[in-house]
């Protein structure tokens, strides 16, 4: 059963929303900065860490240095959804010009979300000399190369126009 806006009931369990306190993925070793609790009207969609390397603050938008957003999902929402969503957070925080440069990765990406259900995680991971890398619960789905797709796709978070200001607050430790 979906709610409005296409989220479904939650039915997850408080242990579904730990997060380590250091993370080795990719060769990277980043320890957690911040947390934060990412919400649509009354409902609690999801909650995020963002990791750096040795926890210290992200020097947002620099992104001179690896970093991870790790979001543990409380209700199930459909790839359509996510998709739609983020594109039009993306919209929000790019020119027209910006999105016609990045409209193939981003087309690229959004083939490889994956639905989640309550108790999923999903990782993005930045790495200068990689770029941005999606996990969906531990698996590699994509690495689109380049610093302007993770400084474009990671403003959906934490840009000018986040998909939640509150959430953007609490990671960038605001």
């Amino acid at each position: 059963m979906l709610l409005a806006g296409g989220l479904a009931p939650a039915t997850s369990r408080a242990e579904d929303f730990f997060f380590s306190e250091r993370q080795k993925i990719q060769g990277c070793r980043l320890s957690k900065a911040t947390e934060g609790e990412l919400r649509w009207l009354f409902f609690t969609v999801c909650e995020g860490a963002l990791y750096t390397v040795d926890g210290v603050m992200l020097s947002w938008p620099e992104l001179e240095d690896p970093f991870m957003l790790e979001l543990a999902y409380h209700r199930e929402i459909s790839v359509e959804k996510l998709q739609e969503l983020s594109r039009r957070v993306f919209n929000e925080n790019t020119t027209k010009i910006e999105r016609r440069r990045l409209q193939d990765q981003l087309a690229q990406f959004h083939t490889s979300l994956q639905p989640v259900q309550p108790g999923d995680r999903y990782a993005l991971l930045y790495q200068p000399a990689h770029g941005t890398t999606l996990l969906h619960n531990g698996q590699i789905y994509i690495t689109i190369p380049g610093r302007d797709f993770a400084r474009h796709y990671f403003s959906i978070y934490l840009g000018t126009h986040p998909i939640n200001e509150d959430f953007r607050d609490a990671l960038l430790d605001r």
